[in-house]
């Protein structure tokens, strides 16, 4: 974190590869049509997941990284028929 810019126009700033694949996902959103997406990674830092609607959606090549990574999709709070579909949806996929 940090300021950028010059004498006439700074900004507050923060630059890490973190940020980059966080901005990465955020923009992912819009393609599986989620409103939270979160790494395995993040998955690992959660303390209690199972107080979570999560789905794994499969993994990703993030532009600018050569290893793909696994991303998961949380439902929670969304419109409550989607959140039963995916409920469902959760079960089938257990089955295979």
């Amino acid at each position: 974190m940090g300021i950028t810019g010059d004498h006439e126009r700074m900004d507050a700033t923060t630059i890490a590869d973190t940020v980059n694949i966080a901005s990465r996902l955020e923009s992912l959103t819009k393609y599986y049509k989620g409103n939270i997406l979160l790494s395995a990674a993040t998955l690992k830092n959660i303390a209690n997941p199972e107080a979570f609607y999560l789905r794994h959606l499969g993994s990703v090549q993030l532009k600018g990284k050569i290893e793909s990574i696994s991303i998961y999709e949380c439902f929670n709070g969304g419109d409550e028929s989607d959140v039963q579909k995916k409920l469902a949806s959760l079960f089938f996929l257990a089955k295979r």
